[in-house]
């Protein structure tokens, strides 16, 4: 199990390197950013949401770079940006899986949330806030 966290990691910090040098605006969001914000879980994949202006310009971007997970580099200089968790919540509830409104009852629990933007996104998405 060792074996696959660290490669999940590697992939992780690889993953992050190649979007900053590309300069690509993103935010790790899913199992792992729930982990780094309230308790860590079990993943076995990676979810980031990614600003793409030009789409044929980053499909390039990739295929150009199709060796970026082997890219070895020290870990201590990586960046990993993860998303707010106000928008957290509102991702996991527009998934509306079980253990993602799980996930957000434990994540509404957080002191210092700003309830007005998370209640904002509810409403204007037609969301269901868990009780």
């Amino acid at each position: 199990m060792e074996n696959r966290k660290n490669s999940l990691l590697e992939i992780l910090l690889n993953v992050s390197d190649f979007l900053i040098l590309k300069n690509y605006n993103f935010a790790l969001i899913g199992g792992l950013a729930y982990s780094v914000i309230y308790e860590p879980r079990a993943t076995y994949d990676l979810d980031f949401i990614i600003e793409i202006k030009n789409f044929d310009k980053f499909l390039k971007d990739l295929r150009g770079n199709s060796d970026f997970i082997f890219v070895h580099d020290k870990p201590n200089q990586k960046r990993i940006f993860i998303v707010a968790v106000e928008d957290l919540i509102i991702l996991k509830l527009l998934s509306r899986r079980d253990i993602d409104i799980v996930d957000v009852k434990n994540l509404l629990k957080l002191k210092d949330l700003d309830n007005d933007y998370i209640d904002y996104w509810i409403d204007k998405l037609k969301l269901i806030k868990p009780t």
